[in-house]
This record gives structure tokens, sequence and C-alpha cells, in this order.
């Protein structure tokens, strides 16, 4: 499966788990939350810059404050 569909389907798994959150197992809890682990390595590992901060993009984290 491509890593885009596995993310909009990921997408929609969180998507239903926020309005089950109540009744969610701890084991559909952490299986989740790897599923979401997986994806988004997977994702980020596309969209690695070749060599420091992408033009145009501020070289700032959005937790710190400025």
């Amino acid at each position: 499966m491509q890593v885009h569909q596995r993310g909009l389907d990921l997408m929609m798994n969180v998507q239903d788990a926020i309005d089950y959150v109540d009744i969610l197992s701890k084991e559909d809890t952490l299986r989740l939350l790897r599923e979401v682990n997986i994806v988004l390595s997977q994702l980020l590992e596309q969209d690695i810059p070749a060599s420091g901060v992408p033009d145009g993009q501020p070289e700032v984290y959005a937790w710190k404050k400025q």
C-alpha cells in the first residue's frame, strides 16, 4: 500500500478513535499509536530535506517561544 493512502486510512481511524476514546481498549489504543508511529516515520522519510531548512521556511519550532 502506498504511504499516502496508508496515511489517509490512518487519519480516518484516528478521527473515529476520537469519537470513541472512552471505550477504546488499551490494546486498541496501543495498536493505533504504533500505526501512527510507523506511518509518520514513513512520511517523514520521504520528506527529508537534502540539507538544512528548506528555502522559505523559518528555522524555528512550534514548541519554542521566540
